[in-house]
């Protein structure tokens, strides 16, 4: 069997392990897309993950979460858009795109090089509905096609404190849309009572933490938030 082959069936377990079903062709595109992502990485450094299977766990299985925590909320249909703040490598943009094919995909990071590896990785995986964007987040303008509303669901991942994005992302988050913070391990009670006030102030609707166990590494602990 080869290396690729091995990244493929500990992904595919790893997608079982999540109670999530993609198709061959899904999961071969993941770990192209991580194969591609990690070559890059010997040039320009993007993750300090260098090991292929411990990047299909701490990145790909990681990123797809997401997807487990869309479904706890009662939705059947993917995202429409969704904006992937200080995306690094393409994490979780890039596996999102790749699981949810009719979501545009937008990822936007403050380093030029990260943006071109992310564009350069998705044309190589052969990822249609993901676009790089070399901005930060308070920078950012959403593309007109979206409207004046923004995205449906807009996603960080271990970027910051989370009051703080939740006021960077604000704007961008159409009505009714999401937010998904993406933590380690367990935020802090001081932590989560500074993005309760924000709610509260913005009356946005903050969801129970929500943790999931990810195939070989701790909790995943996501906090969600409604507009």
């Amino acid at each position: 069997m080869s290396d690729r082959e091995q990244l493929i069936d500990q992904t595919t377990s790893g997608l079982n392990a999540l109670d999530l079903s993609l198709t061959a062709g899904q999961i071969k595109q993941l770990v192209a897309y991580l194969l591609a992502m990690l070559d890059e990485n010997t040039r320009i450094n993007v993750t300090a993950i260098r090991d292929a299977e411990d990047a299909v766990r701490l990145h790909l299985l990681d990123s797809l979460t997401v997807v487990t925590w869309w479904h706890s909320l009662g939705h059947t249909n993917p995202p429409e858009s969704i904006l992937d703040l200080g995306t690094g490598g393409g994490f979780p943009a890039a596996p999102l795109a790749i699981a949810w094919p009719k979501t545009k995909v937008v990822a936007i990071d403050g380093t030029r090089k990260k943006i071109g590896v992310v564009e350069r990785c998705s044309e190589a995986a052969g990822i249609k509905n993901l676009t790089g964007v070399h901005t930060r987040g308070s920078d950012y303008k959403p593309p007109a096609s979206l409207g004046a509303e923004g995205f449906e669901l807009v996603t960080a991942r271990a970027v910051g404190y989370s009051a703080k994005l939740l006021r960077e992302v604000y704007r961008l988050v159409r009505p009714g849309g999401w937010v998904c913070l993406m933590k380690g391990p367990e935020p802090t009670p001081e932590e989560l009572r500074a993005a309760e006030r924000f709610c509260v102030q913005k009356k946005m609707h903050a969801e129970p933490v929500y943790s999931i166990a990810v195939p070989g590494l701790d909790a995943r602990t996501i906090l969600g938030f409604r507009k």
